[in-house]
């Protein structure tokens, strides 16, 4: 009896004993990685090309009723946006929305159904003015959404973009 004892003990023992990890090859001495990081920067230098003559293409086509349209549009502020504002939050973007909606006056609505864990977005007021905090919350959202101001009705209109 006491030799089973005995012979499971050293068994039980033997099972618990650490075996040292095997060492790990060194990836960063592999000229394969070396060759794709090399691949990925001159896949990054040409994307950035692309997109510098894509602009330019985009932007011999607009004509001067467009640039003016432009300009007049990033110059006009909605009524009650004018307002600056110093408070900084962190909130998910449907209720930063709603927030700036309400110091500036206006009702938020969604015209989506909103996603159970939606993106956190930071604002920093700053003095800032309201548009410029809203520009700040649309640049953070989703670009699959879209938010519409009726002045008229004082109403902020969270919505898809179609």
């Amino acid at each position: 009896m006491k030799k089973y004892a005995m012979l499971s003990a050293l068994l039980f023992l033997g099972a618990c004993a650490q075996q040292k990890p095997q060492p790990v090859d060194n990836l960063s001495n592999d000229p394969s990685l070396a060759r794709l990081a090399a691949a990925a920067e001159l896949a990054q230098r040409d994307l950035e090309r692309l997109s510098r003559a894509e602009n330019a293409i985009a932007d011999q086509k607009r004509t001067p009723l467009d640039r003016q349209r432009e300009a007049v549009a990033r110059s006009a502020t909605v009524p009650g946006f004018e307002r600056t504002t110093s408070e900084v939050f962190t909130l998910p973007y449907p209720k930063a929305i709603e927030r700036i909606a309400a110091l500036a006056g206006y009702r938020f609505t969604s015209a989506v159904t909103l996603p159970s864990n939606p993106v956190m977005v930071n604002v920093e007021g700053g003095g800032r003015t309201l548009q410029e905090v809203m520009q700040q919350v649309m640049d953070q959202v989703p670009s699959d959404m879209r938010v519409h101001v009726y002045s008229a009705t004082k109403t902020i209109v969270l919505a898809a973009r179609t």
